[in-house]
């Protein structure tokens, strides 16, 4: 769970502001497992390893409890929860290492945005490459 805080200026509307606050941000909670590949090793083993195709899925949560004040911006929490979902692949060529993954996050609104306005936001599509 992020601890976080600091010392915040500007304008909004208008209007200068100030504040300074510390609190806690939302709550993340992370599960992954892997379908293939990667088995456990011990340290001897891990030194011979040689990876083929690696697979895996992973989900993280992210909990709306962290400091929220609907009248002022920024907050450290969102006010809203959040779902990130990711399948990835890695294998190995000779000497070369592919890796990807894609997933999708979604967001439930915040309904408490600057009084009682409505934040929504579509959801995100993930998509990414590696070659080392």
């Amino acid at each position: 769970m992020p601890f976080a805080g600091g010392d915040f200026t500007g304008i909004f509307e208008d209007e200068p502001f100030s504040d300074a606050y510390i609190g806690f941000g939302d709550l993340r909670v992370r599960a992954t497992i892997n379908f293939t590949g990667a088995p456990s090793l011990s340290p001897s083993e891990f030194k011979d390893y040689d990876q083929k195709t690696i697979t895996g899925l992973g989900a993280q949560v992210f909990i709306p409890i962290g400091k929220y004040d609907k009248e002022q911006l920024p907050n450290l929490g969102s006010n809203r929860w959040s779902l990130r979902v990711n399948y990835g692949i890695s294998h190995t060529f000779e000497r070369w290492l592919i890796e990807a993954h894609t997933g999708i996050w979604l967001f439930s609104p915040n309904n408490n945005l600057l009084g009682d306005n409505v934040q929504k936001q579509k959801l995100l599509w993930i998509v990414k490459g590696n070659m080392e």
